[in-house]
């Protein structure tokens, strides 16, 4: 089974990864093959450059991130996979045709987004209110390339939809229901 997971900023989806990965799936990310092109270029690793590297990327080839994350689950042949960091459709569209991926969103309103984006000590994200809130338009799509980010709409594409809003042992319990569901 692979498990494909979107969502906006600070919704989850990293912990929603670990939970995975802890109950036997192989974690990949579209995000990682980012890093991996930052790095290969020499470049600091944060956000902003992240996200211009994605973008870039994505308008020389739509699908590159999810072909190149597609390609390493095809050669490792995990018996499950956990894909985080679809953001955007064409991504979106190849992992479920091409790997069979099962898309998930998570999602939280935007107030609890932002109290967790403010709390979490990533060294690549920017620290403010302000900042939260131009990469949250950003990851959603709002005057973005069509090639850009577009995580509102991949979210809307999404096959299941798991709400964030509680506690992290709320969230493990989802993770397991949503597991045995699909497992049945």
């Amino acid at each position: 089974m692979i498990i494909g997971f979107v969502g906006a900023v600070a919704a989850g989806k990293g912990m929603v990864t670990e939970t995975l990965a802890g109950l036997g799936f192989k974690p990949y990310s579209l995000s990682e093959r980012v890093r991996e092109e930052a790095r290969g270029r020499r470049l600091v690793i944060e956000r902003d450059t992240l996200i211009a590297i994605g973008n870039e990327l994505r308008f020389e080839e739509p699908i590159i991130l999810a072909r190149r994350t597609a390609e390493l689950i095809l050669a490792d042949k995990p018996v499950h996979a956990v894909i985080e960091g679809i953001r955007n459709p064409a991504e979106l569209i190849y992992l479920r045709k091409n790997l069979g991926a099962i898309i998930v969103a998570v999602d939280a309103n935007e107030q609890i987004r932002l109290a967790r984006f403010l709390s979490r000590q990533r060294t690549d994200d920017p620290k403010t209110e302000a900042d939260f809130w131009r990469i949250n338009a950003i990851d959603l799509g709002r005057g973005e390339a069509v090639t850009g980010q577009q995580v509102a709409e991949c979210i809307m594409m999404a096959d299941i939809h798991l709400t964030n809003e509680g506690t992290p042992a709320d969230l493990v319990k989802a993770c397991q229901i949503l597991i045995d569901s699909l497992s049945q």
